[in-house]
Parts: C-alpha cells; structure tokens; sequence
C-alpha cells in the first residue's frame, strides 16, 4: 500500500447538483519501486451527503466495458519492463612473456528500466588459434551507485576485474581471447544475459566480439663463449675445452639453432689434431632435440 496521491480539485466546488461531475487529480510521483513491480493499481472513494444528512459512498470503476467487472474495479497503470544490460571488456594490462598477470576490466551496464538482481560473470578464456584456459579469478570491484555485489539499480555500471598468468604456449600462439557473460535477474524472475563487446568501434564489430590480447613476439639470443685452462697431455700437445653458451632470451619458443665455430684463428701457428686419440669431441646440453656434429674438424 503506498501513501495517497495528491488530489487537486479542478471544478472549484464540493457540491454537486444531479448530473453534473466534479474532477479530481490525483498525482503521483513514480518510483523505481513501481516500475519494478509493472506498474500501480488505484482506487478511489468518494463520499459525500444526500438532501437528508445521509452518507454517500461509491467506490470508483475503471471505466473499462471490457474487462469484465464494470463495478468498483481499480484503475492499472501497467509499466512494461523493458530490463537489458550491456556487457563490455576491456584489457587494462597487457603481457608480454611467459608469467605476466595480464588484467581485463568487465563492466555491466543497467541501461533497462528495472532493477536487475542476482548479477554475476562467467568468463572464456582460449588461445589465439584455439586451446581452453582457466582464469586465475573474477572479483567484483565496485559499482557507481554503490550497489553491493549482485545488484545493478538502472543506469548503474558495476565493475569486475579478470586477472590471468600467461603461459609460454600463450605466447607462442600470439596471445589470448576472451568473452565475458554477464547474467541477471528480472524482478519478474525472467533471467537476462549478454556477451561482451570490445568496445573497440574500429575493428568492423560492436557486438559480443571477443577482447583479444595480442603478444608481439620478441625473438631474441645471446652466445658466449669461454676457453678452459690449457691441460698438457704430451710436451706440446695440448687439450682445451670450450664452452658455448646459447640462451634464448626472447619472449617465444625458437628452434633450429645451430652454432658454426672456427678454431682456426685460435690456433694462430699451432696444429688442431683431428686424428685418434686426439680427435675433437663435441658435447651437447640443454637442447630439446638435435645432437652434436660428430664429424667436427675444428672448422666445419
């Protein structure tokens, strides 16, 4: 029951002679509540005095010959419930390597006309080229009105944050693709969703296209090279050992090294022994795949 409209007399007079009428208006100021209930039943009660001192009293009718009941019906003031929501992601922080956090903000819009309950996110997550993944979390920030969690009164905008850990093969693909849902309830109990957009009007689609992360790839190596102690194993023969040490310090996956590596310069005027027992020998570490050359003179 809501408190009485304000009535206004607009005839400029009480009394009423037979078959005239006296107008009343009766104001009300909607609220949220009201939409979000479909709108207000109203009856009113006229009563007044006949000739002898006697009470008069009706009841009003809506004045409706159709619905039925001609007599002491209420008047309906029916508000459709238009209720929609507009979903958008966005990446906030971006990645580069295997272990970044990279972070995605998803906004739920209340652009409907009735409050929406019972709020919440799913996200997807998948690798450029194709591959599930999992997010590490979904967390409600905030939300502009200051509804709690859940709750989006209309035009309100609440906030969730998505945060995921790249892995190599996310990087290796290029990046990653993701889509939010965002599902609500109706107060008529009618659920509601939507899909996110990109918000980015530049790429051809405004409509519950997937926010991709794009990684660069960034191919990068270095090689050093290091000579052991000479040790002698005959007067004037000696045994080096070197090291070569290739590290991938890129942000991808590489494959297909080979290292090249001439001995003739550091020979100067000396002689590399090739022959057994004094044959090079070549050792490999670290590598997935691939083997030494064993047929390695010194120069090829």
């Amino acid at each position: 029951m809501l408190p009485s409209p304000t009535l206004t007399n607009t005839s400029g007079t009480t009394d009423l002679n037979a078959g005239d009428e006296i107008i009343w208006t009766a104001t009300h100021v909607l609220t949220q509540d009201d939409i979000d209930a479909g709108g207000l039943s109203n009856s009113a009660t006229v009563t007044g005095q006949g000739p002898g001192g006697d009470d008069v009293t009706d009841v009003s009718a809506n004045d409706d010959p159709f619905d039925g009941n001609g007599d002491d019906d209420p008047t309906l003031l029916t508000i459709p419930a238009t209720p929609s929501f507009d979903v958008v992601k966005t990446l906030t922080i971006p990645g580069v390597q295997e272990g970044d956090v990279i972070a995605f903000d998803v906004t739920l819009e209340n652009i409907g006309n009735v409050t929406l309950t019972g709020v919440g996110v799913a996200d997807t997550m998948t690798r450029i080229g194709g591959g599930s993944l999992t997010v590490d979390s979904v967390v409600f920030q905030s939300a502009d009105e200051g509804s709690p969690v859940g709750t989006l009164m209309v035009g309100e905008t609440a906030t969730y944050e998505v945060l995921y850990t790249l892995l190599l093969a996310d990087v290796d693909a290029g990046g990653v693709s993701n889509s939010a849902t965002g599902t609500a309830t109706t107060p008529l109990g009618a659920t509601l969703s939507d899909i996110s957009r990109d918000d980015d009007p530049g790429d051809g689609n405004d409509v519950d296209d997937p926010t991709v992360a794009v990684i660069a790839p960034a191919p990068t190596n270095t090689l050093t090279k290091t000579a052991g102690e000479p040790r002698v194993l005959f007067p004037s023969v000696y045994q080096v050992t070197f090291t070569l040490s290739v590290e991938n310090t890129g942000n991808i996956t590489q494959t297909g090294y080979q290292i090249a590596d001439d001995l003739s310069d550091f020979a100067g005027s000396a002689e590399i022994l090739t022959d057994a027992p004094f044959d090079i020998t070549v050792r490999t570490s670290g590598f997935t795949g691939g083997g030494p050359n064993t047929s390695y003179d010194g120069t090829t």
